[in-house]
This record gives structure tokens, sequence and C-alpha cells, in this order.
């Protein structure tokens, strides 16, 4: 119960990623049969191994949210009715949800894309083909070419060799608090500098990146900071108009 407590946490937590969808790890279940909730030892056919295989519990035409899979939480709604000892527990509803060792929130501190690795919290974390990537529009699935030092991310992880592997890395959009919300007109968005232009800026993702490149028209009342130059990050505060490109109210250069 204390692991359901702090996943439950967890994910009441997740409104700061108000951009990123995060599946609700548990749906609404008829509890009224009692319940069964552990971890899943192991799948064999319709039986779930739970704790060891002390419980076994029968999916035979359960309703099953989730993929059931070792190492996964599981939440068991067993069918009304009498049970024989020990035998299996045949499940009305079956909510299913992976769980991780460990989840890290934090700035990006440099991304190594031929190594497939990005620094967070000061921790190295390995991306592979089964890492899922979340939190930006891209034309194309997103991939670690589209995360760039001085983005906030959220990276599930599981430890394989040795050390962290990433399941998943949300990459989190700035979020203006509720005291200083901007105008409707008003956006912010961050990237590296691809050009500068009189009057014209071009802003977007890293080489490779899926990320589009967005044209900011830069006029007399702009302010910058920072003196960026082309291949620097950046952080725009804009306004959209309707005759053209976004007009940059501030451009600040983003600490290496």
């Amino acid at each position: 119960m204390r692991r359901l407590a702090l996943l439950a946490l967890l994910i009441v937590s997740m409104p700061l990623a108000a951009q990123v969808r995060v599946r609700p790890s548990l749906p609404v279940l008829d509890l009224s049969s009692g319940t069964v909730s552990g971890v899943i030892t192991s799948v064999s056919g319709s039986l779930v191994r739970i704790a060891d295989g002390l419980i076994v519990v029968d999916a035979t035409n359960a309703k099953v949210t989730g993929d059931l899979a070792a190492g996964a939480l599981a939440v068991v709604v067993p069918r009304p009715g009498a049970v024989a000892p020990n035998a299996p527990l045949a499940a009305s509803q079956i909510a299913v949800t992976p769980l991780f060792p460990i989840t890290l929130s934090g700035t990006v501190t440099s991304v190594d894309i031929a190594n497939r690795t990005l620094t967070l919290l000061g921790r190295t974390i390995r991306t592979d083909g089964s890492t899922r990537f979340s939190g930006l529009l891209t034309f194309l699935p997103m991939t670690l070419s589209d995360v760039f030092a001085g983005q906030m991310v959220i990276v599930q992880a599981n430890v394989s060799s040795g050390s962290l592997l990433a399941t998943t890395v949300a990459v989190i959009p700035h979020i203006a608090t509720s005291i200083d919300d901007p105008p409707a007109n008003q956006i912010q968005l961050s990237g590296l500098v691809k050009s500068i232009e009189e009057g014209m800026w071009t802003v977007g993702g890293p080489p490779g990146s899926l990320a589009p490149d967005h044209l900011i028209r830069v006029t007399g009342e702009t302010k910058i900071t920072g003196n960026p130059a082309v291949g620097d990050l950046v952080n725009i505060v804009a306004r959209i108009s309707d005759k053209g490109p976004i007009v940059a109210i501030s451009i600040t250069k983003s600490p290496a």
C-alpha cells in the first residue's frame, strides 16, 4: 500500500508537465468484491503470478488495463463468489502500471547524440531504441536529437548493466506561474539560433532535430540580453502577430 500511495503522489505531481501526456496509472475499479495488489512475478498464458507465485490470478475474460508483464504493479479485482483454498483467483478487472526504479526531473546539462546519452542532475542516462520521447510538437516522432541542454525534462529509468537506461523522456515546456501569466497573445519558447539576419532570426532545434524552425522578427524594441550568436541556446518571449512571423519582446542567451 505504501508503494501505491507513493505512485499516486507521483501522478498527482504531474500537472507540472501540463503539456506532456502521462497516462493515469490506475483506472476506476469496482472494489466491492475486494482487491489484490502487488508486483507481478511472472505471466504464463492467462495465469499471473504475484509474490513469487504465492498468489496466482486467472486473467481469463478479465478486463485488463495496461500490459501484463513481470515487474509491473497489478491491482486485481476478483470475481464475486467463493474461492477454493489456494486456487487461482478468477479476476474480473486487472489494472497494470509499470514501476520504474527511479524518476528524475530537472534541467538537461548535456546531450551526447553519438553515445545516445543525456546528463541530468549530474547523472549520465542512456537511451536506446525503446526509449519513448514526448513533450514537443514535431512532424515526426521525437528522438534524442530533439533534446538539448537547457530543457526541463522528466526521465523515468531502469537500472541496466550497472547504469541508468531511460524508459521515457518527457520534455516540459515553460509553464508560467499563476502570479505572472502572460497575455493571451504572448508565448515563450527556447531553441538554438540558426541564423541572424537584419530584423529576422531563425531559431530551432539542434542539428538533426525534428523540432521545427521558427522565424522570429526582431525590432528596435526587442530586448536582447547576453549577446547571443548563431549556435547559442536562447529563451524568447514573443507576441503572436497576424501579419507574419512572431515578434520578439526579449531574447536571452541561456547559460552554457
